[in-house]
């Protein structure tokens, strides 16, 4: 397996799953290619890489040229309550019609306005802005972002919003190969990308004086069948609105094939 090519997106709230990669990689002769959340899925589908992190977004656009699979190995997903993305509103508001955020150009900023649109049943398009949130919502009815501040009230939680509604877990990144020439030893040599304190998953609980108000959830670090079953349904969502051209199937590398 020497000299496989391994592209990662820059964002810091992906950092824990690839911790050690440069460690790992420098022992296995592999070579490490830092790039956008766009790119990764990019160079993975034009061959130019062996493995990526990849988005729910950038696995389904491959469903008529790669056959992918998925390592499992670690990962992301939103159960509930995470902190882990945010959506923001101007006071007192009944509709939406304006949203926008400093990091438009990733999938999850992108899903989470399909999730407003349709709960909002309007149509809106994100638009790019890097002012700061209190900025933005001087000009914009809403805002979503990555974490959460806890100075503007009345936020909504994106993992939060989206099991209440499916009762599901929201994948956001996770590894993907083209399957050619990989071999069985590359899903321990993937987990070892990660931070060496990593759990499987991390409860997230948000602290409230009234007991009965608290919220909690959970963030999967650990690709398991909850997260394939979401990733399911993500797909099939991104092909009724046409984000992808088809819903193509959930493969995991190492799966027996029926």
């Amino acid at each position: 397996m020497k000299g496989l090519k391994i592209a990662i997106p820059s964002h810091n709230h992906f950092a824990p799953l690839y911790a050690n990669i440069k460690d790992v990689c420098d022992k296995h002769g592999f070579e490490v290619i830092v790039t956008t959340e766009e790119q990764c899925g990019s160079l993975l589908l034009r061959n130019l890489v062996d493995i990526a992190l990849l988005s729910p977004l950038g696995y389904g656009k491959a469903v008529a040229a790669v056959d992918y699979r998925i390592i499992p190995a670690h990962a992301i997903a939103l159960e509930g309550y995470t902190k882990f993305c945010s959506v923001y509103f101007q006071a007192g508001l009944k509709s939406i019609d304006t949203i926008a955020s400093p990091e438009a150009n990733t999938w999850l900023m992108q899903f989470a306005t399909l999730i407003m649109a349709e709960k909002f049943e309007a149509t809106m398009e994100l638009a790019d802005d890097n002012r700061s949130i209190q900025d933005l919502l001087k000009d914009y009815e809403a805002v979503v972002d990555w974490g959460n501040n806890a100075d503007i009230p009345g936020s909504l939680d994106l993992g939060d919003e989206w099991t209440e509604e499916t009762q599901e877990c929201l994948p956001v990144a996770f590894w993907v190969s083209r399957p050619d020439m990989l071999e069985e030893e590359i899903t321990g040599i993937v987990k070892s990308f990660a931070a060496d304190d990593l759990p499987d998953s991390e409860d997230i609980i948000e602290p409230d004086s009234d007991l009965s108000a608290e919220r909690e959830g959970k963030i999967h670090w650990m690709w398991n069948e909850k997260i394939e079953h979401g990733l399911r349904l993500v797909l099939s969502l991104l092909y009724m609105t046409r984000s992808i051209d088809a819903v193509p199937d959930v493969k995991v590398f190492g799966r027996e094939e029926h």
